[in-house]
C-alpha cells in the first residue's frame, strides 16, 4: 500500500516521506503538511478513534487510508467530518479520494490554490467552459457563413433587377428613336407633315380664310 500511495501523491508533484509516529507518510503540498495513516486491519474504527485521540495539529490535512476489503468497515462519514479527516481508498488500479480532508485550520498557511484535487476540479470546470465556448464559436462560425451566402444572394438578386431596369431603359430609347427615324412622332403624323409650313396655308384656304 505504501508504494501505490506514495505514487499517487508523487504523480500530484507533491513530496513524499516515510514517516512512522503519528503518521505513516508525510506528503509537502507547497508549504502545507498533509498526514497519511494507512490502516490495514479490520479493526478500521478502533484505529480510527486512536488516530483522533492523537494530536494532529502539525498536519495541515490528515488522511486514512484503507483497503477496498476494509471499506465497509469504516465508521459513520460524520465521524471523519467531525474529526476533519479525509478517506483514501486504495485499490489494485490505484487510489481513489473517498472523502476530501479539509483544512484543519491552525496550520493553514495558503489560502487559495493549495489543495492539488480542488486546483484538478476547477481545471476540469475550466476544461468544460472552453469546449462549450469553442462549440459556441463553431455555431456562431456556421451562422456567419449563412449570413454572407444570404448577402450573395440578395446582392445578386438587386444586380439583376438593376440590369432588367436599365434593359428595359435601353429598349424604350431605342424604340422612340427608331420610331423618330422613320418620321412617326407622338402626334401619329409623319414629321415632314408636321413642321411643313404650306399646311397651314392649305388649312386657312379651306376654310374661307383667303
Amino acid at each position: 500500500m505504501v508504494g501505490v500511495l506514495k505514487e499517487f501523491f508523487i504523480d500530484r508533484e507533491m513530496e513524499v516521506e516515510v514517516a512512522g509516529d503519528v503518521v505513516d507518510l508525510l506528503i509537502r503540498d507547497g508549504r502545507n503538511v498533509v498526514g497519511v495513516k494507512i490502516i490495514d486491519t479490520p479493526l478500521v474504527r478502533d484505529e480510527v478513534e486512536r488516530l483522533i485521540a492523537r494530536d494532529l495539529s502539525g498536519y495541515d490535512k490528515v488522511y486514512i487510508a484503507v483497503p477496498s476489503r476494509y471499506m465497509t468497515l469504516l465508521p459513520p462519514l460524520d465521524v471523519f467530518k467531525a474529526a476533519r479527516l479525509g478517506v483514501l481508498e486504495v485499490t489494485r488500479e490505484g487510489v481513489r479520494i473517498v472523502i476530501a480532508a479539509p483544512f484543519r485550520g491552525e496550520r493553514r498557511v495558503v489560502d487559495v490554490g493549495t489543495d492539488v484535487d480542488e486546483i484538478r476540479e476547477i481545471i476540469d470546470k475550466i476544461g468544460r467552459d472552453v469546449e462549450r465556448l469553442q462549440a459556441e464559436v463553431r455555431r456562431l462560425r456556421l451562422l456567419e457563413e449563412r449570413v454572407n451566402r444570404l448577402e450573395e444572394k440578395i446582392d445578386k438578386l438587386v444586380e439583376k433587377q438593376e440590369y432588367n431596369i436599365n434593359k428595359r431603359k435601353r429598349i424604350s430609347k431605342v424604340d422612340v428613336r427608331s420610331r423618330e427615324e422613320s418620321g412617326v412622332v407622338e402626334s401619329g403624323m409623319p414629321s415632314f407633315v408636321a413642321d411643313n409650313p404650306w399646311l397651314k396655308v392649305l388649312s386657312k384656304r379651306s376654310s374661307g380664310g383667303e
